[in-house]
């Protein structure tokens, strides 16, 4: 889960198409625990930005074209990553 500095944040499982490593040409579903800030929760319920982006970790940013997202779930403290 991204860092502590972010407590109190809703986290979210974030699937996505990726590319395996050393496979350029090949991709893969992919998932990952993050934030997604406000304004890209108002973008993706629009429609209008070609990228989203998300707040992973330590508090790094993670940029996902719209294209490459499958889906977003919220998470619950009782799930575990």
């Amino acid at each position: 889960m991204p860092d502590s500095n972010f407590k109190g944040s809703t986290y979210y499982e974030l699937w996505y198409w990726g590319y395996y490593d050393g496979q350029p040409e090949c991709t893969q579903l992919l998932h990952k625990p993050v934030i997604v800030p406000e304004e890209t929760r108002k973008q993706m319920l629009s429609g209008n930005a070609r990228f989203y982006r998300f707040i992973i970790d330590d508090g790094e940013e993670m940029i996902v074209a719209r294209e490459c997202v499958h889906s977003l779930r919220q998470l619950y403290e009782k799930e575990a990553w």
